[in-house]
């Protein structure tokens, strides 16, 4: 579907991409930056969804694609508190060996990524949250990946896993303070996956998200490797542990309100040490 770049090159300061393959929270960041933009600064800024046809990016299927054809369904689907005007959403739908070619070509003509903010401005998706007697965990270990052989393949998989021998220290440490957890649940299909065998698993996209804010927000504190969730805590306004050990990563939880950063396993038990 490139042959209708040349006609849309007019359009691209008007338009905003959203592709809906890359990880959701990717997506959700991508999202908050529509809203920011549309308004403080582009009010008739329009909102595109872009899917390829190869799945293996992550994010949405196609089935969920083509069913968010309205921006109340993405933001309903988010739990995204706005008072932004609907939008009926256009969708392009590419060949998988289309998809990185046209990414490119958006992201060097349109002017709105210049645009965004330097730190992240999260929508509200709650009033309130309160603070429990649990902390809600999510972590991700290298057990998943190097079973679906994406970490050698794809460096930028590494900041966010935990070695298995890591994230046994750190859950003894857990049991040794009686520290009272509560797990997200995750997506069956996640590959990223904790295998602890403590973590609910669910089939149902809308199920995870619903289960896992009210987690996040009634908890004490959020822990938890980089990702979708971290944001979504962000957004929450939760208090958050967050680790990685990608120095761009730590630099982005640095700026944040609410994310205190942890690059080791030495550092997360440090960390939880000081909230609990």
């Amino acid at each position: 579907m490139l042959t209708n770049i040349k006609s849309c090159q007019m359009k691209l300061q008007n338009n905003f991409y959203l592709f809906l393959n890359e990880g959701m929270g990717d997506i959700f960041v991508a999202l908050s930056d529509f809203l920011y933009l549309r308004r403080k600064r582009f009010p008739d800024l329009q909102l595109i969804r872009v899917f390829t046809t190869n799945e293996f990016y992550g994010g949405f299927s196609l089935k969920d694609a083509i069913e968010f054809d309205t921006l109340y369904k993405l933001l309903d689907f988010f739990h995204i508190q706005s008072k932004i005007d609907n939008l009926v959403l256009e969708l392009k739908i590419l060949e998988e060996e289309n998809y990185q070619e046209y990414k490119k070509y958006i992201n060097l003509n349109q002017i709105i990524p210049n645009d965004t903010p330097d730190r992240l401005f999260y929508p509200r998706l709650v009033d309130k949250t309160s603070n429990g007697d649990y902390v809600a965990m999510n972590f991700y270990t290298y057990v998943f990946a190097e079973k679906e052989h994406i970490i050698k393949e794809d460096p930028l998989f590494f900041h966010k896993f935990l070695e298995q021998n890591d994230m046994k220290k750190y859950l003894d440490f857990v049991e040794q303070k009686k520290i009272k957890v509560k797990w997200l649940t995750q997506y069956a299909t996640d590959i990223r996956n904790t295998d602890t065998k403590k973590q609910p698993i669910s089939y149902d996209g809308r199920d995870v998200m619903k289960r896992n804010i009210e987690l996040i927000k009634d908890s004490k504190i959020f822990i938890s490797s980089e990702g979708f969730w971290t944001h979504i805590a962000q957004a929450l306004r939760k208090r958050t542990i967050g680790y990685s050990d990608s120095k761009y990563v730590i630099h982005e939880f640095n700026t944040s309100k609410y994310v205190k950063p942890a690059s080791t396993v030495e550092e997360l038990i440090e960390c939880t040490e000081q909230v609990i």
